[in-house]
């Protein structure tokens, strides 16, 4: 099974990617709500989670913890591009 993009696909990927980046740190808060509606079970992964009281949006935690997965996930996307510019060239 290949995994690989076409060139059109990649391109989508960056632009929606630059369009993201704007409003980062509500589309990464946004992506952890929407894990922990659909799967509420989830929470017990996070032990910030786990040892609150506090109802999920308002823990302060969450919302630089979901900022540093979209980091990490930018920082691949960056890495996985330039390697894929190196192949080609």
């Amino acid at each position: 099974m290949s995994c690989s993009f076409t060139e059109e696909q990649d391109a989508l990927v960056v632009k929606s990617w630059s369009v993201m980046k704007k409003n980062a740190a509500d589309i990464a808060l946004k992506f952890f709500l929407k894990i922990f509606e659909i799967a509420p079970s989830a929470k017990k992964l996070f032990p910030f989670l786990r040892d609150s009281d506090l109802p999920v949006e308002k823990n302060p935690k969450l919302k630089p913890h979901a900022m540093a997965v979209f980091l990490m996930v930018s920082i691949i996307k960056q890495c996985i591009q330039s390697s894929f510019l190196i192949i080609i060239k």
